[in-house]
Parts: C-alpha cells; structure tokens; sequence
C-alpha cells in the first residue's frame, strides 16, 4: 500500500501589525494550513528568495504606503492574493477579494477557498 501525505498549502501573512500578523498565522494553523508572515514589503522580497507560498494575505497600507507594488509583483508571479485592510473602500480597482479589518474567521476561511476556486 502506498502512502500519499498531503502538503498543507502555504498562505503568508504580509501586515505590519505584528499582533494581527501572529493572530492570523495562527488562525490560519488551527485552520490547517501552514502560515509564515512578514511584516513589510522588504521582508516580502526577502521571503522569496528562501522560500514559496501558495497565497498571500496583503495588508494594503503597509507603513503609510498603499501596497499595489506588491500586489502587482506578487500577480505577476502568479500568486493569488486576498487585500486585508482596516479602510477597505481604500481599495478599488483591485481583481482579488478585500477583506475588512476585523473580519470573522468563516470570511476568512471563504475567501482563501473561493481564491483557490478560481
């Protein structure tokens, strides 16, 4: 009999909160997903150079600066993004999901599934 195991896909979180970021790669752990987190766009750009992720949840004001940079780097690398934002009519014309800062658990749970639907 074979054995197949699984891999937990990888979401990283980018938020310059550090108690939201820990929030969230925790949640998303008890969700079973593996989580990693960064917090600002330079970290981002290190992150790939050792590592890969599946999806990216992207704070949109990070530092005082919109991320769309970011958001369009990551799109061009084919990574699928969620906006997690405190403002979010901030964000417009922007083809991912946004979600509100607090957002319940099950909205966040939804939107990774319906990114990966997609």
């Amino acid at each position: 009999m074979e054995i197949v195991v699984k891999k937990k896909k990888k979401i990283l979180v980018v938020d310059d909160m550090g108690i939201f970021r820990r929030y969230l790669i925790q949640t998303l752990s008890l969700l079973g997903y593996e989580a990693e987190g960064v917090a600002g766009i330079d970290e981002l750009d290190s992150f790939f150079c050792y590592s890969n992720c599946d999806l990216v949840l992207l704070d949109w004001n990070i530092g005082g600066e919109t991320a769309i940079g970011a958001f369009d780097t990551l799109k061009d690398m084919g990574i699928p993004v969620i906006i997690v934002t405190g403002d979010p009519d901030s964000v417009s014309g922007i083809d991912c999901p946004v979600l509100g800062k607090p957002f319940p658990v099950m909205a966040l749970k939804k939107s990774i599934q319906e990114t990966w639907s997609h």
